[in-house]
């Protein structure tokens, strides 16, 4: 990338920042959420995870999602110090740390900041088990969108089913 559109794309970014807050300010929380997918959703995850908030070993987390109709409904996430976090979708072969049951709506509100890790436990939407230290951390190791003032954004409502 040539130095013009380099800049080009550093001024635009001020812009899509604000358009982004203002979408998490205005926009309902279902609305916002109804367009991720559980694929695109775990391939992402690889950015998503903090892996120098977890323990430094290896970190296995198994993601299980109750959607209907997915074609993977259980996902891996392998964490190893000092490499990239990987998402596998077949059993790595290694003993599991913490087991994550949730949705797409649940998990991508998480991320989203339309909803918090305690909400959606609360709500019966998201469970853990496994490594305790690993499950109280997930608030710290799980990237969350936080540019936006907490309180302005549009949550998910806790009485809403999944799909």
């Amino acid at each position: 990338m040539n130095y013009l559109h380099k800049q080009r794309a550093i001024d635009l970014e001020s812009a899509l920042d604000a358009l982004a807050s203002w979408a998490q300010c205005n926009i309902e929380a279902r609305e916002a959420l109804c367009d991720f997918d559980v694929s695109n959703l775990m391939w992402q995850m690889r950015s998503y995870i903090d892996p120098e908030q977890l323990p430094r070993r290896q970190i296995v987390i198994q993601f299980r999602f109750s959607d209907p109709g997915l074609d993977y409904n259980t996902y891996w996430v392998l964490s190893r110090p000092g490499s990239p976090v990987e998402i596998c979708s077949t059993i790595p072969g290694f003993d599991i740390d913490l087991y994550i049951e949730t949705d797409e709506v649940s998990l991508t509100s998480i991320i989203l900041s339309r909803s918090t890790i305690g909400r959606e436990l609360d709500a019966g939407r998201l469970f853990l088990s496994g490594d305790a230290a690993v499950a109280r951390t997930m608030d710290r190791w799980l990237h969350r969108r936080t540019k936006e003032d907490g309180l302005e954004v549009r949550q998910l409502d806790l009485a809403e089913a999944t799909p």
